[in-house]
């Protein structure tokens, strides 16, 4: 009768050790530590564990394998093999199969926290011996772990795994501006390009004036096609943050000269570079018939890339006074508080 009560406590122990073993490593260790610096003693006591690393991960093996074998033997001289058979198929199944694909339970996490003032002093004055057997085992099983991702499809199925996980803190918006990114060598300008049906065509010597400025402001557009003639070929481009209510004159006076062209069916880096070599924030976009089909401004290529130009809206950019006055002490910002206890619960 003591037999088996031993060794239904020795793997009583085994179960044990797998569960903080789970507890303690099923985040990994740059999280303990964030969570160790922003969160209370709870977070602190699991961080002090983890950060042993492979040294208690030894240990804890250690612990596993002596409790589990000894039971195991145990439990084999004193029942029948029938039994023993479905309580090592039970201590297998519960090691391998159950424990590794659940998530940490609010028990698992009670008993590690229990356990972990104890097992942090043995691991302390073990780590010496721990240690150098934790270099050998580390160099055998812990290099080249493979990522799982072979290609962009991996990536992306990644990514809506992030969003589904309860406890991520990566924002929507900054999981958007990677999936763009991912996107952004496969998009042409065709597709983000403002069709030339959306432009507005002034003449060179249309008069400018309030009337005007008007009908260019509820365009929408940044800059307006110029030309000679309603049919004749572009001249110009009029850039409309370039006017003002006092403008007065010729179309002709405030326009530039220098149209720059690509094709649509470029890929959106290839626009980027344009930009970059040229120095320009605008281009025509013409077929393969040289006809002219939209134009591509350095805006369109940032709305691709991010779904919208990022900003707070400031625009004193003139003021060097007010610039400087952005970041003053006196702005408080405050980082929002994040409740660990509930993340880890």
């Amino acid at each position: 009768m003591v037999s088996i009560i031993f060794a239904v406590l020795l793997i009583l122990l085994s179960a044990i050790g797998l569960i903080v073993r789970k507890t303690v490593f099923s985040v990994s260790l740059p999280e303990q530590k964030r969570r160790a610096q922003n969160g209370n003693e709870r977070t602190k006591a699991l961080y002090r564990l983890a950060a042993y690393g492979d040294t208690a991960r030894v240990f804890l093996w250690a612990w596993i394998s002596v409790t589990a074998a000894i039971g195991i033997v145990l439990i084999t001289q004193v029942v029948s093999p029938w039994i023993s058979a479905i309580i090592v198929a039970g201590l297998i199944w519960f090691s391998f199969a159950w424990l590794p694909k659940g998530s940490g339970t609010t028990l698992g996490l009670r008993i590690t926290l229990a356990l972990a003032p104890l097992l942090t002093r043995i691991l302390n004055m073990l780590y010496r011996p721990l240690h150098a057997s934790s270099k050998v085992v580390s160099k055998r099983f812990s290099h080249n772990v493979h990522t799982g991702i072979y290609e962009r499809a991996d990536l992306e199925s990644l990514l809506t795994r992030i969003e589904k996980q309860d406890d991520t803190r990566i924002e929507t918006q900054e999981i958007e501006i990677i999936r763009r990114a991912l996107e952004f060598q496969n998009r042409t300008i065709a597709d983000c390009m403002v069709p030339v049906s959306k432009l507005l065509n002034l003449l060179a010597d249309d008069v400018v004036g309030p009337i005007l400025i008007n009908e260019i402001h509820a365009n929408g557009q940044p800059y307006v096609v110029v030309k000679e003639s309603k049919k004749g070929p572009i001249v110009g481009l009029l850039a409309f943050d370039g006017l003002d209510l006092h403008s007065t004159g010729a179309v002709s006076q405030y326009m530039s000269t220098e149209v720059l062209f690509m094709h649509e069916r470029d890929t959106l880096s290839q626009a980027l570079h344009a930009f970059k070599e040229t120095n320009r924030t605008v281009f025509m976009i013409v077929d393969n018939s040289a006809e002219i089909v939209g134009m591509l401004t350095l805006h369109d290529i940032l709305v691709a890339l991010f779904g919208h130009v990022p900003g707070d809206g400031f625009d004193e950019y003139i003021d060097p006074v007010i610039v400087s006055q952005r970041y003053a002490p006196a702005a408080n910002h405050k980082k929002p508080d994040i409740d660990y206890e509930e993340v880890l619960e």
